[in-house]
């Protein structure tokens, strides 16, 4: 799926690298289950995965 920040983030992995993603960027996204059974959305950008709670839609990104 295709999903589009509606404002500036910084995300952190667990080896402490940041990814900076700003307003409007435009990214494909995977939906995964968490272990608790949660959804997650899955993205990858500059070679970086990094995970993002589905509570977090609307918030700082849509699904077109």
């Amino acid at each position: 799926m295709t999903i589009k920040f509606i404002k500036d983030v910084v995300f952190k992995d667990q080896k402490e690298d940041s990814v900076k993603i700003k307003k409007e960027k435009i990214l494909t996204a995977s939906v995964v289950t968490n272990e608790d059974g949660k959804e997650e959305y899955e993205v990858t950008h500059k070679k970086n995965t990094f995970m993002i709670p589905s509570s977090m839609k609307d918030a700082i990104f849509e699904i077109l």
